[in-house]
């Protein structure tokens, strides 16, 4: 919910009343339709879905074959990091939050279509996919990449309202006051930047578990 309010000089500015909460209702909605869309309906997404995953699963051969756990857990941590810290937050800013809406929408239907290729290729049952290959190291993961989203959702909104503030005082030819029309993005800023710590942590132990924890779920539930 945004509450609207005056500023001393009559300019209209938004506060967030909720702390972004409907940010994140819309984050685990986008996510969770993409993980049904790609699940139920895999044909739609093959033609972009499967490339990528083909060239995921070289580099994942080429970081196994290192044979050293650090490196594995180092590339994981270092890919995660880039895409969800760096990637979603600046795209987020600069496409005023809708990058990271689609990107949420699309890390879904990738979900959604391994667990079917799994079904499909190897015959696995697609809910022990789900539980003991995903979801181990995806409860601290998928945690970071709704938060990476909503921070990126956020900015990006911030960062659109405060130039169009500039934008329309310089066509009214009203004095300009750019502390006041930057500050909130300022604000954001650095909430971004208190918040992202904590990020960086839940993919952190995301890269562990995933190095780790579940492949031994996965050979001892899926015997893969």
């Amino acid at each position: 919910m945004i509450r609207w309010k005056k500023t001393p000089d009559g300019e209209i500015a938004t506060h967030w009343t909720n702390h972004g909460g409907w940010l994140w209702a819309l984050a685990v909605i986008l996510l969770a339709v993409g993980v049904l869309d790609g699940w139920v309906f895999p044909s739609r997404y093959q033609y972009w879905v499967k490339p990528g995953l083909q060239q995921l699963q070289q580099v994942a051969s080429q970081i196994q074959a290192a044979h050293s756990l650090w490196v594995t857990m180092g590339s994981i941590f270092v890919h995660n990091a880039v895409v969800m810290c760096l990637v979603l937050l600046f795209l987020g800013m600069v496409t005023a939050g809708i990058y990271p809406a689609v990107a949420l929408w699309t890390n879904g239907v990738v979900m959604g279509y391994v667990v079917t290729d799994f079904q499909t290729i190897h015959h696995l049952v697609g809910w022990k996919v789900f539980v003991f290959g995903m979801m181990p190291h995806g409860i601290f993961e998928l945690t970071a990449l709704l938060w990476s989203a909503v921070l990126g959702m956020r900015l990006g909104f911030v960062t659109a309202r405060s130039l169009f503030s500039s934008l329309r005082r310089e066509l009214s030819r009203v004095p300009i006051r750019g502390r006041e029309i930057w500050r909130d993005w300022r604000q954001e800023f650095i909430r971004v930047a208190r918040q992202l710590p904590a990020v960086v942590g839940l993919l952190l132990i995301a890269a562990i578990v995933e190095s780790t924890l579940t492949p031994l779920l996965m050979h001892w539930a899926l015997g893969i």
